[in-house]
């Protein structure tokens, strides 16, 4: 039997000894550990972005050609296709004031 080290998925400091015969099944939980961590930082930031840049859920939806609805279960979903998180993260990607909805400071009532 071999003995693993893995991180805790909770973001502790801690590690937990895993006892496992297959080497598979330690890669495939370290993938999927991955994954959530980078579903789960994309969107942290596409959120914050949001708030801080006023923009909407409409917005994102034009840019990728998907409804409000659907933008906005892609960002709650905890099951995201990798397809749709990288839709996600190329449109964050670009120059949000010019790709979305350009606002100017000074228009602003």
């Amino acid at each position: 039997m071999t003995r693993f080290r893995q991180r805790s998925l909770t973001g502790g400091h801690g590690a937990r000894l895993l006892e496992l015969d297959d080497p598979a099944e330690v890669t495939r939980r370290r993938r999927q550990a991955a994954y959530e961590r980078c579903r789960a930082n994309l969107s942290e930031a596409l959120s914050m972005l949001m708030k801080d840049l006023d923009i909407t859920e409409s917005d994102i939806g034009e840019r990728m050609g998907e409804t409000k609805k659907t933008v906005r279960q892609m960002i709650k979903s905890d099951d995201l296709q990798l397809s749709k998180l990288t839709q996600l993260a190329d449109v964050m990607s670009h120059d949000i004031y010019i790709i979305l909805r350009p606002r100017e400071p000074w228009t602003k009532k």
